[in-house]
């Protein structure tokens, strides 16, 4: 018999044992799976996208919360690099929470900046730049395993963000520094790049030498690295600094080294979607070389690439050299409506901006009085703890003394209580001799025995209200009920009670009260309905019950009617702790 319970207690635990290593081998199964997904984001964006849909689809139980957890940043990740819609701020939030407890410095930096990115998107941009510096702050920049590539993106979207402000400045320092990362990752494209970008914040800064000395630098590192069309694609800042300064001769040999060698261009002559701004500076060069039906063919490209403005003020400058009235008004009229959405839409920039900018000003200068209230803050809370030292060695000592007085009263009830109850033991034994003897004298001593009894019930009664009183002290400072009573403070952030601590509430009521819990168990009360009747026993108010149960006002007032006509036969609210009383009394 024993060696077949052996048996069974092997077997079971054989079970538990393969179920914990399947379950561990599927999570790291789906673990893997990610990390390959991982691997293509860079490269191949929309294939990392769809294998994350299939991964999705491909549980039946749900993911350990480390599998859902990098499922959610991938799939931000790549939805940032997509430019699909990304989660709400306040969802991605607890992706945020989840990687600052369990995460790596490269994991929270990921996380704080797909956060950053999420409000970029949402024109947040005092939030984004928020949390593109706690992005920064997360790096471990001394570790070898650093992720500078992310560095990099994040000092690169700093850059866009501070653009978008009109803060040229912050955006050039902000580019230099996603540059530098990529020299540390050996990223020489990223390299060349963050210097790339910050050419057109030389612009907005009107530092036209600065653009043009930048340029040619941008071009030297991308020809010394091997990269000759990328070194080529940056010939038309070249251009149109050497037409803006009338060095025509110079930018024509651009021009042509810029549309051989750029690989932009396909047979026909016709530029890269995304790159027709090139054709303005192809229109303008053959204006000013007197080349006007050229220049007009370059013009009319433009409009059809959606260059609206630039395109029908060329045309209008062509129409104006040909004295064609009528194309002058035409274009006139064009280049008037192009030119009013421009200002609407500068119009519209401008309110955002300035707002944005207020916004992030006001950020900063709350974080420099919030670090100097930090300061202030650590002597205050000195303070304040030997405050709240003080005062509870004054509340301990004042519920000794408390506690000390009523001990000492409830010994002399008991004394004057044992005392009465010998007088009438004596007076009985003299009342059966005097029955043998003296029948005259039983009358007076039946009555003094009554008395007695009168006396004797008024000292139980006393001695039971002190009792009573002394239990209820206890009950009050009992450690479960004082956290309860803190917990229905009114206060922000207040904790509400969890399961285990409901449990060992009831079972210090029903322990210190077994008449009391005998009768409700009887009873069969719901869950709700014997939470609300023990707060009722411990005299806990309605609003108190209303925090600890999450629940308003009429609905604590229904469940106290409810139980005392469960627990008693009545009707209301009102009486349901009386005769809660009376039950624990009996």
């Amino acid at each position: 018999m024993m060696k077949k319970r052996q048996l069974v207690l092997v077997m079971i635990l054989s079970s538990v044992v393969l179920a914990t290593l399947a379950s561990c081998s599927i999570k790291s199964q789906r673990m893997a799976k990610l990390l390959q997904i991982d691997s293509l984001i860079e490269k191949h964006p929309q294939q990392a996208y769809d294998s994350l849909k299939s991964f999705e689809k491909q549980t039946e139980t749900p993911d350990p919360e480390s599998v859902t957890m990098k499922y959610r940043v991938l799939m931000a990740e790549v939805q940032n690099k997509l430019y699909k819609q990304m989660p709400s701020d306040s969802v991605f939030q607890e992706v945020v929470d989840y990687y600052d407890n369990k995460g790596t410095a490269n994991e929270k930096m990921q996380a704080h900046y797909l956060l950053g990115c999420i409000y970029r998107d949402q024109k947040e941009a005092p939030m984004a730049i928020k949390c593109y510096n706690e992005a920064v702050e997360c790096a471990d920049t001394l570790s070898k395993d650093c992720d500078y590539i992310t560095l990099f993106s994040i000092y690169g979207q700093m850059a866009d963000v501070f653009a978008d402000q009109y803060l040229p400045e912050e955006a050039i320092k902000a580019s230099k520094m996603s540059s530098s990362f990529a020299l540390k990752a050996g990223d020489k494209y990223n390299y060349i790049l963050g210097l790339e970008l910050c050419i057109p914040y030389y612009y907005m800064l009107g530092d036209t030498a600065k653009v043009y000395s930048q340029t040619k630098k941008c071009a030297e590192l991308y020809y010394r690295n091997r990269m000759k069309q990328m070194a080529v694609q940056t010939y038309p800042t070249l251009i149109k600094v050497l037409m803006d300064n009338r060095h025509f001769k110079q930018a024509a040999d651009y021009m042509k080294m810029f549309e051989k060698q750029s690989g932009l261009f396909d047979k026909k002559n016709n530029i890269q979607k995304g790159r027709e701004y090139y054709y303005e500076l192809k229109a303008r060069y053959f204006y000013e070389m007197n080349k006007i039906d050229s220049a007009e063919i370059y013009y009319r490209k433009l409009l059809g690439a959606g260059w609206n403005y630039e395109a029908t003020k060329g045309l209008l400058d062509v129409a104006r050299y040909h004295a064609n009235l009528d194309s002058i008004l035409k274009y006139s009229a064009l280049c008037g409506k192009s030119m009013d959405g421009v200002l609407e839409q500068a119009k519209s920039d401008a309110v955002l901006r300035c707002v944005a900018l207020y916004n992030y000003n006001r950020l900063v200068k709350i974080a420099e009085v919030e670090k100097y209230k930090k300061n202030r803050l650590v002597y205050i809370g000195i303070i304040i703890f030997i405050s709240l030292l003080l005062l509870v060695i004054c509340i301990l000592w004042r519920y000794k003394w408390f506690k000390k007085n009523k001990e000492k009263e409830l010994m002399q009830l008991c004394s004057d209580y044992m005392d009465s109850i010998t007088e009438m033991e004596r007076a009985k034994s003299a009342l059966h001799t005097l029955r043998l003897n003296q029948y005259d004298v039983v009358g007076q001593l039946e009555q003094k025995i009554i008395n007695l009894e009168a006396k004797n019930q008024e000292y139980y009664m006393r001695f039971a209200a002190l009792k009573a009183t002394e239990k209820q002290t206890i009950i009050s400072n009992n450690q479960i009920v004082v956290a309860f009573k803190k917990m229905a403070s009114p206060k922000k952030n207040t904790p509400v009670p969890t399961n285990n601590e409901w449990k060992e509430l009831v079972d210090f009521i029903c322990h210190c009260f077994p008449i009391f819990a005998s009768q409700i168990s009887e009873k069969k009360l719901a869950q709700q309905e014997l939470k609300v009747c023990v707060l009722t026993r411990l005299e806990f108010t309605n609003s108190e019950m209303q925090i600890l149960l999450n629940t308003s006002s009429q609905s604590i007032t229904n469940m106290k009617a409810k139980v005392n006509r469960k627990l008693f036969n009545k009707n209301g609210a009102s009486s349901l702790y009386k005769n809660l009383i009376t039950i624990a009394e009996d």
